[in-house]
């Protein structure tokens, strides 16, 4: 059986999937005063260039948070799934934002404006640890994004990008590694900043390795969960 521990990856790297999710209590104390509302696939929570007014608690779904070239290339910074605050970063920095975040399936959320958010962090000391927190981890996952824009080699860029998708949503399953959320070369290409002919050729390398492979539903599954961690952080 394949054993994937947080424990083992090095400390000073991170996924770019943010999951810093919320307490029971905190969540229950935010659905108390918020607006449920429901987004559509596909639709804003905030387009680039806009001005943030609210908060929300992403209650069920995903998200995407991005940003556009004048050429219309895409960059995604990361991505965030239910249980967590999102548009907290526009909402606290008072500015017009620099990407838009845009749900990548329907989302159910719960919305915090202003007088709302207020009310909690003079009240709620959980909010405050955890908006805290939340912006560490932000911190930290995007100085590890220069980090492996700035030294890693295209081949460590997607090995590591598999071997976190393994660690954060991986399921031990008949010996290999499933993963439950769905990844495609596409993704790994905006976040790792790579052409997707070169992630193609790096997925196709590993498969002839034996190392990943692709099921009947083209998820990518990891087979050799200690090799791919070998090539991810150069072992």
């Amino acid at each position: 059986m394949i054993t994937v521990k947080n424990n083992e990856i090095p400390g000073d790297l991170s996924f770019p999937w943010i999951d810093y999710r919320i307490s029971k209590e905190l969540e229950k104390d935010i659905k108390d005063i918020g607006i449920k509302k429901i987004f559509k696939k596909n639709q804003y929570f905030i387009r680039q260039g806009e001005k943030a007014s609210s908060i929300y608690l992403l209650d069920k779904g995903g998200i995407k948070i991005s940003t556009l070239s004048k050429e219309g290339e895409e960059k995604i910074f990361w991505f965030t799934f239910d249980g967590n605050i999102i548009n907290d970063v526009p909402f606290f920095h008072h500015q017009v934002t620099k990407a838009s975040i845009i749900a990548i399936e329907d989302c159910i959320c719960y919305e915090l404006d202003k007088e709302k958010v207020d009310y909690l962090l003079k009240n709620n000391i959980d909010f405050v640890y955890y908006i805290t927190n939340m912006f560490c981890e932000k911190i930290r996952i995007l100085t590890t994004r220069i980090i492996s824009l700035s030294f890693l080699s295209s081949e460590q860029a997607v090995s590591q990008h598999l071997f976190f998708m393994g660690v954060n949503y991986g399921k031990d399953v008949d010996g290999r590694i499933v993963c439950s959320k769905k990844v495609n070369q596409s993704d790994i290409a905006l976040v790792t900043s790579l052409h997707r002919v070169t992630v193609t050729k790096i997925i196709n390398k590993l498969i002839s390795e034996k190392i990943i492979e692709y099921d009947k539903d083209r998820n990518i599954n990891i087979l050799e969960y200690i090799k791919l961690k070998e090539k991810a952080f150069n072992l």
